[in-house]
């Protein structure tokens, strides 16, 4: 009887951890803003091609350039997801080049909270690059990565 009940305990004690892993796996435990931007880019940093889902390419802008505007014109999805690989790997590349790597930049911060958008910063050298994130539906996504 007693063996009975341990293994009733061991048998809920299991099933209680699986439905909690499950739980935080389901609803993908959301990174704060900072970890967000930081993670994006250290992805692009990387050449990580997943992360360009975190990428508003229809709306981005990055260092004083709309990409959005040369993504939006392209004919086709093919072209589109072409252009998105080449993206990537030329912001890769050109860290790679230059010899910096994430850890060269310094002070993730929160800049600027507005209801409809959160800019975060981080320090590079004597500058300081911001971050755009607007708030709303349809997930967290990367719309400007601008110098201040």
């Amino acid at each position: 009887m007693e063996e009975d009940y341990s293994s009733r305990i061991y048998y809920y004690g299991a099933l209680l951890t699986l439905i909690f892993i499950s739980f935080v796996f389901i609803t993908g435990h959301k990174k704060n803003d900072i970890d967000f931007c930081r993670d994006v880019f250290a992805g692009l940093i990387k050449g990580d091609y997943a992360v360009q889902q975190y990428i508003d390419w229809n709306n981005f802008k990055g260092l004083d350039t709309d990409i959005g505007a040369t993504y939006s014109q392209l004919p086709n999805d093919k072209e589109k997801e072409a252009y998105r690989r080449a993206f990537i790997k030329g912001v890769s590349v050109g860290f790679q080049r230059g010899g910096v790597g994430l850890d060269k930049f310094t002070h993730w911060r929160v800049y600027n909270k507005a209801k409809d958008k959160v800019i975060i910063a981080t320090d590079f050298s004597k500058k300081v690059l911001l971050f755009e994130v607007p708030k709303g539906v349809g997930g967290r996504r990367l719309t400007s990565v601008q110098w201040k």
